[in-house]
């Protein structure tokens, strides 16, 4: 970590930047205000991580097939996005844990801004079926958007592993 890293919190939401380092003592702007954390409180964020995960190839850990990263739906306006942590390209030795969960959410707030710049409909989240906690954080921030719903995708697609989201644009 170095003065100027950007940082997400463990315990909280939110993000802030690094301003000061003291021993194991943080100085993070957040908004307009310095705050104190522990090291052990943070995690530095990767800018990279958006263009890494739109460059790379996806590998489907249900069928071993390689597929495109963002695979389009037989129907256009809808885009599935896998998040399961082992469909992450290239980061598995870089990430660990809570750094996992930062990444696969941050992977769909990313996805979600580029559907909604392309005026799409809807877009599907895989999260699988694991601990739920993937499901229940992606719950969690869809619903702090007044611009989509979500409900459980098609069971027949995707088992109980997946979140649809439709999109409302405004015109």
């Amino acid at each position: 970590m170095k003065t100027g890293d950007k940082v997400s919190f463990l315990d909280e939401k939110g993000e802030g930047k690094i301003i000061s380092i003291d021993g194991d003592s943080l100085q993070i702007l957040v908004g307009e205000f310095a705050q104190t954390y522990s090291i052990s409180e943070v995690v530095v964020r990767q800018d990279s991580f958006a263009e890494a995960i739109n460059a790379s190839q996806v590998f489907s850990k249900d069928n071993k097939k390689e597929i495109p990263p963002h695979k389009q739906s037989p129907d256009s306006s809808n885009q599935v996005i896998d998040l399961h942590s082992s469909a992450l390209p290239n980061r598995k030795n870089e990430l660990k844990g809570h750094g996992i969960l930062l990444y696969q959410l941050e992977t769909a707030q990313s996805a979600l801004q580029n559907a909604r710049r392309k005026r799409m409909s809807s877009i599907t989240f895989i999260h699988g079926n694991g601990s739920g906690i993937l499901k229940q954080n992606l719950e969690e921030w869809l619903n702090t958007l007044d611009y989509v719903s979500y409900s459980d995708a098609s069971y027949r697609l995707y088992g109980q592993g997946a979140i649809e989201v439709r999109i409302y644009n405004s015109k």
